[in-house]
C-alpha cells in the first residue's frame, strides 16, 4: 500500500493515471494467487481519517490477464472495486456500491485511457438528486487532467436523451462543461439541477464559484402547473468572474425569453 500512495499523490487528480496505477497493480500480481481477508485500512490526509473495514483484497493471473479485487466498507457501505489488465494495454475497471455500479472498458495507450462508460443509479435520491433511476452510457476518454464524453446516451427521471460533458482540471483554473438534449421532463428537475450545482459550491451570486462552468441544455417539453414550455433551451456560462444565464422557448402560441448577467 505504501507503493500504491507513493504513485498518486494527495495533489494529483489526473483520471487517467489514476486507471493507470490500478491497472498496473492488477499486471503486477507476480504470484497465480494472493489474498487478504477482513483487514482494516486507515487512510489519512489533511486531518481526516477515513477507515474502511472489512477490507478483503485479492490478486491473480490467468493467462494473460491479470485482475485485483478490492472489497470493503467505508462508514457502514459496502463497496467492491475490480480492476483487469490485460495485453496490449486493454483494461477493465468496476466499482459496484449499493448507490451506484460503474463500468469502466477500453485500453491504456500513451498515458490515456479511452473506452466505454456504464454508469447505473437505482435511485437518485441516495446521492442528494431526485428519486429515480439513473442510467449514462457512451465513450468516454481519460488524458492528463481531462475526461470527456461525447454524445454519450442518458437516461434521467424517465426520459431519455443525449449528452455530451467535458472536465478540464490541467487548466489555472478548473472547468467543467455540459451540452444536454432530452425530452419531457418536470419543472422540478431544472429545481433539483441548480440544487445539485449549489452543493458543489457554484454559487456565483453568493459569492465567485469555484470553477469555470459552462451548460447547454435543450428540453423538447417541460411539464409546469398550469401548462407547459416547449423546445426550452438553457444557456449558463461563467467564465473569469462574470456568469451569464438565458432562457428560450416557447409556451402557447407566443416565445418565451429572458437573460440575466452578473458581473
Amino acid at each position: 500500500w505504501q507503493d500504491f500512495a507513493t504513485q498518486i499523490p494527495r495533489t494529483d487528480l489526473d483520471p487517467a493515471k489514476a486507471v493507470g496505477v490500478l491497472a498496473g497493480l492488477a499486471d503486477r500480481a507476480t504470484v497465480r494467487h494472493f489474498q487478504a481477508v477482513y483487514g482494516r485500512l486507515v487512510l489519512s490526509a489533511d486531518g481526516v481519517d477515513v477507515s474502511l473495514d472489512g477490507v478483503t483484497t485479492s490478486a491473480t493471473r490467468a493467462g494473460d490477464v491479470d485482475r485485483l479485487s478490492f472489497r470493503a466498507a467505508l462508514n457502514g457501505v459496502p463497496l467492491s472495486l475490480t480492476v483487469e489488465a490485460g495485453p496490449g494495454g486493454a483494461t477493465r475497471a468496476q466499482l459496484a456500491t449499493p448507490a451506484l455500479n460503474l463500468d469502466l472498458d477500453g485500453g491504456l495507450a500513451g498515458g490515456a485511457f479511452a473506452g466505454r462508460l456504464d454508469l447505473s443509479i437505482p435511485d437518485a435520491a441516495a446521492l442528494g438528486g431526485p428519486s429515480g433511476p439513473v442510467q449514462l452510457k457512451g465513450a468516454i476518454t481519460l488524458s492528463s487532467g481531462r475526461a470527456e464524453m461525447v454524445d454519450a446516451t442518458a437516461d434521467i427521471l424517465g426520459s431519455a436523451g443525449r449528452l455530451s460533458a467535458a472536465l478540464d482540471l490541467a487548466a489555472p483554473r478548473a472547468s467543467v462543461d455540459l451540452h444536454a438534449d432530452f425530452g419531457r421532463l418536470p419543472a422540478g428537475s431544472l429545481v433539483t439541477l441548480a440544487a445539485l450545482a449549489a452543493r458543489m459550491g457554484f454559487d456565483p451570486i453568493n459569492g465567485a464559484a469555484p470553477f469555470d462552468a459552462g451548460l447547454d441544455l435543450k428540453l423538447a417539453e417541460v411539464d409546469l402547473p398550469n401548462g407547459s414550455i416547449r423546445k426550452l433551451r438553457v444557456t449558463v456560462v461563467d467564465r473569469g468572474g462574470r456568469f451569464g444565464a438565458r432562457v428560450d422557448g416557447m409556451a402557447g402560441e407566443g416565445m418565451v425569453s429572458g437573460r440575466f448577467d452578473l458581473v
